[in-house]
C-alpha cells in the first residue's frame, strides 16, 4: 500500500512544471517530455546529460543506481555516511557494471542528443562514478548509439582539477564517487571558452541542486545561466525497485539473470531485504 502510494505520488510530476531549485534562488523544469529542453537551448549553450536514469539503465533492476543507493544504505556502519557507504560499494558495483547490458530510458532521449548535435549545440554526458569505470560505460553508450563525441564543447581527455580522480573522457564527464559533482562541473567549465548558459538534465532533484550550488555559487557567475531539468521517465522504474529481485540477482551477478528468472527463485515473500 505504501510502496503504491509513493509510485502515484512519483508519477503525479508528470506535466511540466516550474518549481524553485533553491528557494529564492533558480527555477527548474518538471517534465516527462525531453523536448522540453529545446526551449532553454540557444546559442553558446552546453546542455549535460546525466548518464544514469536519462540517457540509460541496467537491463536488470541489480546494478541500476537506486539498487545503488538502496543496497548502500543497507551497508552503512554507525560511525559511517550514506556518502562513505556508497564509496564502500563502488567496486562491487563497477563489477556489476561491466556485466551488465543497458537499455535506453526512453528513445526520445537519444533523438534530442543527436538532434541538438545536428544544431551544433554542445552536448556531454555525466556520470558521478569514477573515471576507472570510463571505458565499460563508454561502451553502454555505443551500444544505444549514443556518441558525445559528436559535438562536445572541448574534443579532448582531461583530467579535472578536484580531490579525487575526475576525468572528462570521450565527451563524457566522470566527477568521481567522492568529488563535489558541481565543483567538477565548474572546474570542467574553466577550460570552455563561450559558455553562457548550463542546461543539466538529471533524475536527481538533489543533484540538480549540487550541481547548480557548484557552479553559480548560487547565484550567476561571469554571466552564466543555470537550467536545471529533472527527467522524470524513470521515476516509475525507481517506485519499483524490488529489493529481493536484486538480491537474487546479486547472488547469481556472475551470470546476472532476468527479472523474471529472479522471481521463480524467490523464497516465499516475508519481507523486504533492506
Amino acid at each position: 500500500m505504501i510502496k503504491s502510494i509513493f509510485t502515484a505520488l512519483i508519477l503525479g510530476l508528470s506535466l511540466t512544471t516550474m518549481r524553485p531549485l533553491l528557494a529564492g534562488s533558480v527555477e527548474h523544469v518538471e517534465t516527462n517530455d525531453i523536448r522540453e529542453i529545446w526551449k532553454y537551448v540557444s546559442v553558446n549553450t552546453v546542455v549535460i546529460f546525466e548518464l544514469e536514469n536519462v540517457c540509460m539503465t541496467c537491463t536488470h533492476q541489480l546494478g541500476r543506481e537506486e539498487w545503488a543507493d538502496a543496497y548502500a544504505k543497507g551497508q552503512i556502519r554507525p560511525e559511517q555516511s550514506f556518502g562513505e557507504a556508497r564509496g564502500q560499494i563502488t567496486p562491487l558495483w563497477n563489477h556489476i557494471l561491466c556485466k551488465a547490458t543497458m537499455q535506453p530510458i526512453d528513445h526520445s532521449v537519444q533523438k534530442v542528443i543527436r538532434d541538438l548535435q545536428a544544431k551544433n549545440i554542445y552536448t556531454i554526458g555525466l556520470s558521478c562514478k569514477d573515471p576507472d569505470i570510463a571505458y565499460p560505460m563508454l561502451g553502454h553508450l555505443r551500444s544505444l548509439d549514443i556518441d558525445f563525441l559528436k559535438h562536445p564543447p572541448l574534443n579532448c581527455h582531461l583530467a579535472i582539477r578536484a580531490d579525487h580522480p575526475a576525468k572528462f573522457v570521450d565527451g563524457v564527464l566522470f566527477t568521481g564517487v567522492y568529488n563535489h559533482p558541481g565543483y567538477v562541473v565548474a572546474n570542467f567549465l574553466e577550460s570552455v571558452r563561450d559558455c553562457f548558459r548550463l542546461v543539466v538534465v538529471s533524475n536527481s532533484l538533489p543533484r540538480l541542486q549540487r550541481i547548480y550550488q557548484g557552479v553559480t555559487c548560487g547565484g550567476e557567475r561571469n554571466g552564466l545561466s543555470f537550467v536545471g531539468i529533472r527527467l522524470g521517465l524513470a521515476d516509475q522504474q525507481i517506485a519499483t525497485l524490488d529489493p529481493k529481485i536484486c538480491e537474487v540477482q546479486l547472488k547469481y551477478f556472475n551470470k546476472i539473470i532476468s527479472n523474471e528468472a529472479a522471481e521463480v527463485l524467490l523464497p516465499p515473500r516475508s519481507g523486504w531485504f533492506w
